[in-house]
């Protein structure tokens, strides 16, 4: 059987196509498909699944979301009333929802521990569960792991329902190039060379309550939350079942909260998040609009974390290196008959009034030193009575201490002073030791050694004074930082406005706007603070008199010269 010719035009289609085909096999790398097949995605999902390690207090772990709903309410939120729209909700009621509506979970609030109590109570029927979505950009795969907690319970926010995300992007080889993981409401990213490996799965570090993901088990104190990470609780996809999203799920379209949004407009977080669809307005849905939009890790900090990570151990350390070195100076001294008398020089109360004197101011400080170091050092408080808020008298709203650092209240219900910051120990164990250090060091030393101990002691105690009145004067330029949608920042302004122009102390009755009433506000050096200072001076005092009194002998050292003058006399 005989074919008639082909006409000439199909033969150039013929020869264009396979010309677009040939150029086509030269432009796609080798080994690249398209997109996989939902078979390959989820082995793709197994093979790159993150480990998460957790801080040994944490008390929640990723779970699905099935039984949380049927928990919870689905509220509406109307002016300032919330209405019950469905008490018996499931997953699959969740659709398209307004952003008014919010699961409001039966169990407990934000000012109680029944929710965290229910879930660690039915913690091995929950199981570990994580969501895996899979996207494609041009020809990169996008694998992203969503994380539920039930609860929220950071040291910056408190809320019901939490929604985390890590993802990874896997160039056309299904190789790793990037890595971007959920911090609050933004994220860092970071290239596959600067995350921590086992194999191909990457290292989650999840901090305590917040479950901020980080890339060190040592990161997250430097940041505003004050976050703390650990490596005591190990979850690999052996722990965990990976959960794959299809997009056909219908609670993924539920615009509303994941948590009561009673007190959504809280500084503190107090509102459950919004579901992964709608995290951070949707950004966070869009994996590479979302990593080319966060901050770099920056690798260059991380000694810097570690050092404030493990800050307390080095200070131990250090401080016992001191005490070693100094009671074998002291023995050394000792042995080669250098050692001045009375070996206690700050109890000697004996000798010329001058140096009874400094002594006693000497010891007056250390006591006075050693209680105010544990006192508030700062404070600043507010009295108001509105139809929205009742303080009930003055309540601190601002507070600096050595034991937990800078603590404020939002005046949020239940949430009470919340610690923004604080140094890697505590400032009361720092403090304490130059005090320890002045007592140890001035045995068996002469007067002038003792009278510049006091000195330098005096300065150091009074030292953290000036920096305190510093960073309160500087106040004014900290609420730029806060979201303007947060209510009470207006007012926050004001004070902070009126703090920073007289940071030592103060009082001023001011009118908020967002309370729509009149506020007395008092701030000023707390009982701490006064102490601090008047230890410095008197240590200051008692370093004035010794230096008067160096060159007059102790009773001690009189009856040592005495006897040294004895035995040259026999020896001639």
């Amino acid at each position: 059987m005989r074919f008639p010719l082909a006409p000439p035009y199909l033969k150039a289609i013929a020869l264009f196509v396979f010309m677009v085909l040939g150029l086509s096999a030269l432009i796609i790398p080798a080994g690249i498909q398209g997109a996989l097949t939902p078979s390959e995605e989820a082995a793709v999902a197994e093979r790159f699944a993150p480990q998460y390690y957790f801080h040994g207090d944490e008390e929640l772990y990723p779970v699905d979301i099935e039984t949380y709903v049927t928990l919870c309410d689905l509220n509406m939120t109307m002016g300032s009333s919330h209405v019950l729209v469905d008490g018996s909700v499931t997953s699959s009621d969740l659709t398209y929802f307004s952003t008014a509506h919010y699961l409001d979970n039966r169990l407990g609030t934000n000012e109680d521990d029944g929710i965290v109590d229910h879930y660690k109570e039915n913690l091995e029927t929950l199981g570990y569960s994580v969501y895996c979505r899979v996207q494609y950009s041009g020809a990169n795969t996008i694998l992203q792991y969503w994380t539920f907690y039930y609860f929220n319970d950071g040291n910056l926010n408190r809320h019901e329902g939490d929604w985390e995300m890590t993802q990874v992007v896997l160039d056309p080889s299904l190789e790793p190039v990037s890595t971007t993981f959920s911090q609050h409401e933004s994220g860092v990213n970071a290239d596959w060379s600067d995350v921590e490996t086992d194999g191909d799965h990457y290292k989650v570090y999840v901090a305590r309550g917040s479950h901020a993901n980080y890339y060190r088990s040592y990161s997250g104190a430097l940041g505003l939350a004050n976050d703390e990470c650990g490596d005591d609780r190990k979850l690999t996809s052996d722990d965990y079942s990976i959960i794959m999203l299809t997009g056909s799920e219908t609670w993924l379209n539920f615009m509303g909260r994941w948590g009561s949004n009673e007190g959504g407009d809280s500084l503190i977080g107090q509102a459950g998040p919004q579901g992964p669809m709608y995290r951070q307005d949707g950004d966070m849905w869009n994996g590479i609009y979302w990593s080319d939009s966060v901050s770099e890790l920056n690798t260059d900090l991380l000694p810097a974390e570690w050092l404030f990570a493990n800050f307390l151990w080095i200070y131990i350390a250090i401080i016992a290196i001191l005490v070693a070195l100094l009671a074998y100076r002291i023995y050394r001294r000792w042995k080669q008959g250098k050692v001045h008398k009375p070996f206690f020089g700050l109890i000697d109360l004996k000798g010329n009034k001058l140096r009874a004197a400094a002594n006693v101011l000497a010891i007056a400080a250390i006591v006075i030193g050693a209680v105010s170091v544990f006192l508030p050092y700062y404070v600043v408080s507010l009295n108001i009575d509105s139809t929205t808020l009742t303080t009930e008298g003055f309540q601190d709203i601002l507070v600096i201490d050595g034991a937990q650092g800078l603590r404020v209240n939002t005046l949020d219900a239940g949430a009470g002073l919340v610690q923004l910051t604080a140094l890697p120990i505590p400032l009361s164990v720092i403090l304490l030791t130059p005090l320890i250090f002045l007592v140890v060091g001035t045995i068996g030393v002469s007067d002038r050694k003792i009278a510049l101990k006091l000195l330098t002691r005096g300065i150091l105690m009074m030292l953290p004074v000036f920096i305190i009145l510093a960073v309160i004067a500087s106040l004014s330029s900290i609420y730029v930082y806060f979201p303007e949608e947060v209510a009470g920042v207006d007012d926050a302004k004001l004070i902070f406005d009126s703090v920073s122009a007289s940071p030592f102390s103060g009082g001023e009755t001011l009118y908020l706007n967002d309370m729509g009433e009149d506020a007395d506000v008092r701030w000023g050096l707390g009982i701490g603070g006064y102490m601090l200072l008047g230890t410095g001076a008197l240590l200051l005092v008692a370093a004035m008199l010794r230096f008067a009194a160096k060159g007059q002998a102790s009773p001690g050292q009189q009856a040592s010269q005495q006897r040294k003058e004895e035995m040259q006399w026999v020896d001639v």
